[in-house]
């Protein structure tokens, strides 16, 4: 199977992972009483618009744009640095359902690690290169 095909179905998964977690986030019970809840914190609107930063920089993986290698890495670090002080002792998932969650959780890590080693250590880095 030829490398680009394969890189991008590793980019076309990213959004069918965020597809099979939103269902998910149904099944979470918040242990926060509903007097307190705000609607969306400083860190939730950072994540989404950063969300949405991260997809349209799929987009340009996908397309083999230079500004999308250039961002990957940024991006997910700066992703990771907001996603860590959310209190995941404050979750408490129905159960059953968490295994799923960490299943789904593992797979990113794992398609994540699989684009990075195609963006640096194949042929694919030479795709990227500024015509």
């Amino acid at each position: 199977m030829n490398l680009e095909r394969i890189f991008k179905n590793l980019i076309l998964l990213y959004p069918v992972l965020f597809v099979l977690t939103l269902p998910l986030l149904v099944y979470i019970d918040w242990d926060i009483p509903v007097e307190s809840y705000t609607e969306t914190t400083t860190n939730g609107s950072i994540l989404i618009l950063l969300a949405v930063v991260f997809f349209i920089n799929l987009y340009f993986l996908y397309k083999f744009k230079p500004i999308g290698k250039t961002l990957f890495i940024p991006l997910l670090i700066i992703m990771l640095l907001f996603e860590i002080p959310v209190p995941y002792e404050s979750l408490v998932m129905t159960p059953g359902y968490e295994y799923i969650d960490s299943l789904i959780v593992y797979i990113e890590g794992i398609l994540t690690g699989m684009i990075i080693a195609l963006l640096y250590f194949t042929n694919i880095k030479d795709k990227f290169k500024k015509t």
